[in-house]
């Protein structure tokens, strides 16, 4: 029996489609980025030999590393850090394309001195899918069949999708006022919704970077499991780390004071934005997908 392609066709023809459009999606109109010089960089990449693909992947990150600017603060009264998201660039949401393939997750980790006081989204340290990692905050597509089982092939999809994208611009509009916040979506590490107890200390420092993977693991693995995708292929999928204003260190000394507006408390932000949003939505982590 001959080895197995990399992808059935029907998949192929299906990815094909949502490759194409990502494409498409991921032009941009200034001077400087490839696209205004007849490119069209997207994040997927190709997995065997291909023309110009080392210059491919360069224009993908380039294309990346401006896309998110965060605010991250340190709440003095309630000792824990709030992550910021704001989508400045991308002219569509974050991660786009192929969504409920894309993986998007923060990585955190806080510090005094050499000691880690927290972590959270290290690669490598488990699935990010159905993560034993409470803090995780995983940005991708939920989908699911009628009966509200999850799948993981979105040509499956025949119920609801679950999305917790950063969206791009967002029409504000009087009759929804969540429109006017949910551009900016604002989690708190340790996660306090779930119980998390706060940080024992002020941290020193907290390094902060953005993942993006084009394929997700758990989609990977079951089209190898079904014999669709040869076993070589999963480590050569995309993986990038945006650079930019997105990776960062927080430190009391590189901070700007600001107040929480509901509370007064003090904050301690490292703001990449042109400005510290106070029209903030909860964010949502997919890492669990529930109907």
């Amino acid at each position: 029996m001959p080895p197995p392609l990399p992808l059935r066709i029907s998949f192929l023809g299906s990815f094909l489609l949502v490759f194409l459009a990502a494409q498409g999606c991921s032009r941009r109109s200034t001077e400087s980025t490839p696209a205004a010089k007849g490119n069209a960089p997207g994040v997927d990449l190709a997995v065997t030999s291909f023309p110009e693909v080392e210059t491919q992947r360069a224009e993908a990150q380039a294309m990346l590393d401006p896309m998110i600017q965060p605010t991250l603060c340190y709440n003095t009264l309630t000792q824990r850090m709030e992550l910021t998201l704001e989508n400045v660039t991308a002219g569509h949401s974050f991660p786009s394309g192929a969504t409920p393939d894309r993986r998007a997750w923060i990585e955190m980790t806080a510090y005094s001195g050499e000691t880690v006081l927290f972590t959270s989204g290290v690669p490598g340290t488990g699935p990010l899918e159905d993560s034993t990692d409470p803090n995780l905050w995983l940005m991708r597509d939920c989908i699911f069949d009628g009966d509200g089982n999850e799948l993981k092939m979105f040509w499956q999809a025949s119920g609801d999708v679950l999305g917790n994208a950063v969206p791009g611009s967002v029409l504000q509009t009087v009759t929804d006022p969540m429109s006017f916040n949910k551009a900016h979506p604002r989690k708190t590490y340790p996660d306090a919704d779930s119980g998390q107890p706060p940080l024992p200390m002020m941290p020193d420092r907290v390094t902060l970077k953005i993942h993006l993977q084009a394929i997700g693991d758990d989609v990977l693995q079951d089209l190898v499991d079904s014999g669709d995708l040869d076993g070589s292929i999963p480590e050569k999928i995309a993986r990038y780390t945006l650079g930019g204003a997105a990776a960062f260190e927080w430190t009391p000394a590189t901070s700007t004071p600001k107040n929480d507006p509901v509370s007064t408390a003090a904050l301690l932000c490292v703001i990449k934005p042109i400005a510290y949003r106070t029209n903030v939505v909860p964010a949502v982590s997919n890492s669990h997908c529930k109907p």
